[in-house]
């Protein structure tokens, strides 16, 4: 249909040309001009509707699963495997998200921990000495083969925080409640969401290098973003990475 619209367009005003080499490129031009204003590049930034699509199947999964492996940087290391580059993983479970109305939601996850443990060390350790404690977050639900994997940054609530956010679930870990001298949470504001397969939809990028559909927000402030998109593959560059044999492909990594 655009194509159509544009050569309707170019057949009268090529009885405009004249043997002037510049204004025989007159038509062309007005032309391209049609074309670029009507087609919306794969590319482009998505819609608000599909990003907020993504992360309501992405907290399906996360409610699915229930439970998350936790990673955080281990302190010190072996030299033999590259310290400080090791990582310490735990499976935790986090206070339940409110439902996502917004793409500017899923800006904090809380998860408990006590002041003695590793990870509680772990993340005021990289605090102190890197200005930032990165950590990550995967969520599997078994029954619909998805998951979703989170990044992002990590730190400690504060005594009146911890007490703010209590989710009584947690209570058969502290015998007095949210008021467990030793009892914290960890405030998790995860930046960048990768998500494959789940139970409201079937999301897949359709990449043949696996890339799953992923997601990022530059800052706390800002909304989520898709970088890689469902079934086109697309990144935000516009490169498309796959081959005629990736719809074959049923196994994500």
């Amino acid at each position: 249909e655009i194509v159509g619209s544009c050569s309707a367009l170019i057949w009268p005003l090529t009885l405009l040309s004249t043997s002037d080499p510049m204004m025989s490129l007159k038509p062309l031009f007005l032309a391209c001009l049609c074309l670029f204003s009507t087609v919306r590049p794969l590319w482009a930034s998505s819609s608000p509707s599909e990003t907020l699509n993504l992360l309501l199947d992405a907290q399906a999964v996360m409610r699915s699963a229930f439970y998350a492996t936790m990673s955080t940087h281990a302190i010190g290391g072996s030299a033999a495997m590259g310290a400080p580059y090791e990582i310490n993983s735990r499976i935790v479970e986090s206070r339940p998200l409110e439902n996502f109305t917004d793409i500017h939601d899923l800006k904090v996850i809380y998860i408990d921990t006590n002041k003695w443990s590793r990870k509680y060390k772990e993340i005021l350790e990289a605090k102190q000495k890197y200005g930032s404690a990165r950590m990550s977050l995967m969520y599997f639900d078994a029954k619909s083969y998805g998951y979703v994997s989170l990044r992002g940054s990590a730190s400690i609530a504060s005594d009146e925080e911890a007490k703010a956010v209590w989710y009584e679930p947690w209570k058969a870990f502290y015998p007095q409640g949210k008021d467990t001298p030793f009892y914290c949470v960890v405030k998790f504001f995860p930046d960048w969401l990768e998500i494959s397969g789940g139970p409201r939809e079937k999301v897949d990028s359709n990449r043949t290098d696996w890339l799953p559909v992923s997601l990022q927000r530059p800052s706390l402030q800002s909304p989520w973003r898709i970088v890689v998109h469902p079934e086109t593959g697309l990144s935000e560059e516009g490169e498309l990475e796959q081959s005629p044999e990736a719809s074959l492909l049923t196994i994500h990594a």
